[in-house]
């Protein structure tokens, strides 16, 4: 089995109730429908996603990194501080930034998410040099990624797009959530392996 393979199934005892817990929080955040506005009780659940969603990214992301280090995979090495948490916000704001201005621009977002976090989980305070270091040593494996990373992100999009037609409501959102959560997990955990070969080439 693959490293990132590997790393999925000794992280599940983290990222499987993550996923979840991510998925049910997502979901109780749209019970009602809110229309986007300028309200505070808009406002306020909008801000509440993106820190479910950063806290999320950075608990998955420090259970991977563990993993694929062969390090002990527990809740309290994972909950403690580190600054994958911050990159973990600076990523979410990013994304939602790239979506604004475009909804194409999001896979961007995704790519600079998938090149930091892993730095980030593994301690580095600055991961952009590290993030420049993995491209720099796995070119050909990075650009390959990068495709997938597209790719995933575009039949993501249609099979959301797919999916409201037939379903809405809670229901929707918690089988767009617990897709995503799933998906961006082996995403990140192929990236993960990535960067960590890229260290032992150095």
């Amino acid at each position: 089995m693959s490293g990132w393979g590997r790393a999925l199934g000794t992280s599940a005892r983290v990222w499987v109730p993550v996923a979840a817990a991510v998925t049910a929080a997502q979901v109780l955040l749209v019970v009602g429908d809110p229309m986007p506005a300028a309200s505070p009780g808009f406002v306020a659940a909008a801000l509440a996603s993106g820190a479910v969603f950063a806290i999320g990214l950075w608990l998955v992301s420090r259970a991977l990194t563990l993993a694929i280090a062969g390090e002990p995979v527990r809740w309290r090495s994972v909950l403690t501080a580190h600054p994958a948490l911050v990159w973990a916000i600076v990523v979410v704001v990013l994304l939602v930034l790239l979506g604004l201005l475009s909804p194409y621009l999001t896979v961007v977002g995704l790519w600079f998410g998938l090149l930091v976090m892993p730095a980030a989980s593994d301690g580095a305070s600055n991961p952009l040099p590290a993030a420049g270091h993995t491209i720099r040593r796995q070119p050909t494996r990075a650009i390959l990624a990068a495709v997938v990373v597209a790719v995933v992100w575009a039949l993501g999009a249609l099979g959301m797009l797919l999916l409201g037609f037939f379903v809405t409501g809670p229901l929707s959102a918690a089988l767009t959530w617990i897709a995503l959560t799933v998906l961006g997990t082996v995403v990140l955990a192929v990236w993960t392996d990535l960067y960590a070969r890229a260290r032992v080439t150095r």
